[in-house]
Order: structure tokens, then C-alpha cells, then sequence
């Protein structure tokens, strides 16, 4: 009787398995990172150096999804080929996503989550705490206006990061054009690095660049005819960053040329006052200071410029625009 009774038993505890290991979520894992804020340019870039590490086969090992749940799943499987996976996720991270992470982490060494919120997370729920043990929370949200010493520094790390030495005038004025604007300020900076060759960058080089048409036309003609292509086309740029009209901008133009030609064409020839009174000219003391401008110009080249600006004014007339302009510029300056 005890026998029988015992059999049943011992099989019982025979059958028993082992529980199932959970988990380790504190193990070495891959990386995990959540980037979030509304400064598009400084995320973007993060982006850019993350998919910059996949060592190769760029097609299989550098995944961008719009799911959570999928980015896990896609951050579990091994490289193809390769040392390291990049996953690289755009959505919001929600309360409840614990149970999905809980399930799936850590993921391999070889796998870097990348998770991209618009907002800041919750760093009070327990998806957050969670995370923040697996990787980093970096934020990247714009400077507010009021907040110009911020912005300053800003400008100036994002200076030195490019290389570009510029003085502390010069990043007020910037500042002034910019805000806290990272695309812009970047945009800026490469463009008056190339204006100044590399050299320091001061205030009156960033007032030459703001969009001031009469001024930015005249330098950008004056670029032109020294062949200073690279110099034209920035300050032509900036100009229509200004949303300055192209037929606006090609009427200024096709002004200061026209000026020039009759300078040019009677300069030797007869005084200033009648200089002045051909050209259009209010003040017959101006003239002395466009013969030297045009001294070292040939006529040859400023009848050429003319009869290029016919033809854009023709394009733009119907429906062209910066590009046009460019490609005058880059013909025009060779």
C-alpha cells in the first residue's frame, strides 16, 4: 500500500522542470539610445554619425522602422557580414512599452538602438529608468531667444567644431540673423569660412553678408568681374535666403552694369558732370569712385555681362529662378 502510494509521487517529482531562467536585463548588452527634442539639424547629425559606424553591408545592417516592437526584433539578429547593427527607431516611447522591453532586452553587443521622440520622456515611469540603464537620453531642443548667452556659446561650440575662428562680435552679429537656428548658423558659418579663406571672422564680414540688397549686389558684381565665383554665389545666396524677388535682384543688377558701361565707355573722354548726366548719375563726385571701379574692368566683359542679363531676365520672366541666376554667375566669373 505504501509502495503504490510512493510511485505516484516520485513520478510527480520527476516531471517537475527546472522555472525558466529569466532574462537577464542587467547583462552587456548593445546600446540603447533615445534622442529627442525639436532641433531636427543636431538629431539628424546623430543620426548621421550612428549610420556612419556600420562597418558594412550598409543595406542589411542599417535598419530605419517606425515601430518599437520591430526595431527590438530587428536589433535581436545578428549582422550580416559585419561587426555592428544600427536600428534606428522614430516613435515615441509610451508607459506601457515596459512589457515589450522587459521581453526583449538586453539586445546583442553587436546592436545599437537608436529611438527618436519628439519629446522629452518621462524619465519618472519605468520604461524610462529602464532604459536609462541600457544607454543614454540626449536631448536636442532649440535655444529660446530670450536666452542669449545660450546662444552664444552655442554658436561658438558649433564654430569650433567646424573649425571656424571667428570674434565675439562677430557671433552677435550672427546671432542677430540666426537665433539659435543650428541649420542656419551652420550654413552661415561654412559660407563666411569660404568668404574669409579660412581666416578670422569679424564683425564687419558677417554685417557684408546680411541681405542687403544694394550693398550684396554690388559686391556680388564686383565678385563677378575679379572672377571671385565661389564669393558671387554666396552672396547671391544670401540674398535669396532673404527672399529677395530674382527679378528684383536682376534689375539692381542690371543697373549697377549699365552704370558701368557708360562710365567705362567715356571715362577720358569727357568730365564728370557730363559722365553723370549720361550715366543717370545725381552726384557728378560718384563718378570718380566708379572709374575706379571699372579701371581694371574690360568693356569687352561688361557688354558680355549685359547681354547675359537679357537672357536671364527672359528666364526668370518665365518662371526661373536661383538656379538661373547661379549659372549666370558661374559664366560670367570664368
Amino acid at each position: 500500500m505504501s509502495r503504490k502510494t510512493a510511485e505516484p509521487k516520485a513520478k510527480k517529482e520527476s516531471a517537475k522542470k527546472p522555472p525558466a531562467k529569466k532574462r537577464d536585463i542587467g547583462a552587456d548588452g548593445g546600446k540603447i539610445f533615445i534622442l529627442w527634442g525639436n532641433d531636427e539639424f543636431l538629431i539628424n547629425k546623430k543620426v548621421k554619425t550612428f549610420s556612419d559606424s556600420v562597418s558594412d553591408f550598409r543595406e542589411f545592417n542599417f535598419n530605419e522602422v517606425s515601430d518599437i516592437s520591430d526595431g527590438l526584433t530587428t536589433a535581436l539578429e545578428a549582422p550580416f557580414g559585419s561587426l555592428n547593427r544600427v536600428v534606428i527607431v522614430k516613435q515615441t516611447i509610451k508607459a506601457d512599452d515596459i512589457d515589450l522591453f522587459e521581453r526583449y532586452l538586453p539586445i546583442p553587443q553587436t546592436s545599437t538602438l537608436v529611438i527618436v521622440c519628439d519629446s522629452k520622456p518621462d524619465e519618472r515611469t519605468k520604461v524610462v529608468k529602464l532604459l536609462k540603464t541600457q544607454g543614454e537620453i540626449i536631448g536636442y531642443e532649440i535655444i529660446p531667444s530670450w536666452k542669449e548667452d545660450d546662444i552664444r556659446r552655442h554658436i561658438l561650440k558649433v564654430a569650433q567644431h567646424l573649425e571656424v575662428k571667428i570674434s565675439s562680435d562677430a557671433i552677435d552679429a550672427l546671432m542677430a540673423v540666426t537665433g539659435s537656428d543650428t541649420y542656419r548658423i551652420v550654413s552661415e558659418l561654412e559660407k563666411l569660412f569660404i568668404y574669409k579663406n579660412g581666416g578670422l571672422i569679424e564683425k564687419a564680414d558677417v554685417m557684408e553678408m546680411l541681405p542687403d540688397i544694394s550693398g550684396n549686389i554690388f559686391k556680388c558684381i564686383s565678385a563677378i568681374a575679379a572672377g571671385e565665383k565661389q564669393k558671387a554665389l554666396i552672396l547671391i545666396d544670401a540674398l535669396f535666403q532673404a527672399n529677395e524677388h530674382p527679378l528684383k535682384l536682376h534689375a539692381a543688377m542690371a543697373s549697377t552694369i549699365r552704370t558701368w558701361l557708360f562710365v567705362k565707355e567715356l571715362m577720358g573722354k569727357t568730365d564728370n558732370t557730363s559722365i553723370a548726366t549720361e550715366a543717370g548719375i545725381g552726384n557728378p563726385q560718384r563718378v570718380y569712385f566708379l572709374s575706379q571701379e571699372v579701371k581694371n574692368i574690360k568693356l569687352e566683359w561688361i557688354v558680355k555681362c549685359l547681354i547675359g542679363l537679357s537672357d536671364l531676365e527672359f528666364k526668370l520672366k518665365r518662371g526661373g529662378g536661383e538656379l538661373d541666376f547661379k549659372v549666370f554667375i558661374s559664366e560670367m566669373s570664368q
